[in-house]
Parts: structure tokens; C-alpha cells; sequence
């Protein structure tokens, strides 16, 4: 929207260390933005998506994982093994009643 002359301009500071710029938009189109393009915006939430997963893959989380996979592997491993054997043993019909 384009400002009045009369009207209150909210200048703010970018939030990406990497621009920094001063930006301005008026009180009422104000929404607690906190940087002054989407570009900025979207580089920023990528950024700060990569550092959380880096830590997160640091910590405690990182076991939890380990071990998670490890279950998973071994429950599909036992599977498919119970699986063929279960298999195999129905491969052929039998009949259980007539002759042998």
C-alpha cells in the first residue's frame, strides 16, 4: 500500500545479518514484520533451519536416531526372513483330506 503523507512510517532494521538495511512500511501494514523482503526472509529461515538441524544431529537427538534405524533394520531383516520361510512352506497346496 502505498503511504499518506500523514500517515506514521514504521522503520525497522533488517534481521538478516547479512543485509542489515532500514526499511520502512506504514503503522497500518504493519505485522511484525521482522525483515524487509521476502527474499531476506526465506535466505534466513533456510539458514536458520540448517544451523537447528546441525545442532540437533549433535546432541541426544542424534542416538535416538541411531537407534530408531537400527530397530527398524532389524524388524524388516526378521521380516522378510519369517516371510520366505513362510513362504516356502505354503509353496505347494497340501491337501489334508483324500489322498496322500
Amino acid at each position: 500500500m502505498a503511504a499518506h503523507p500523514e500517515e506514521i512510517l514504521f522503520v525497522s532494521e533488517c534481521a538478516y545479518p547479512r543485509c542489515s538495511k532500514l526499511w520502512a512500511i506504514c503503522r497500518r501494514c504493519y505485522r511484525g514484520h521482522k525483515y524487509c523482503s521476502k527474499a531476506c526472509s526465506k535466505v534466513a529461515r533456510v539458514e536458520k533451519k540448517r544451523q537447528y538441524n546441525c545442532e540437533t544431529q549433535q546432541g541426544p537427538g542424534r542416538n535416538r536416531h541411531r537407534d530408531r534405524q537400527r530397530a527398524l533394520r532389524l524388524r524388516r531383516r526378521y521380516m522378510s526372513t519369517t516371510l520366505r520361510h513362510s513362504q516356502a512352506a505354503f509353496s505347494e497346496p497340501r491337501l489334508w483330506w483324500g489322498d496322500s
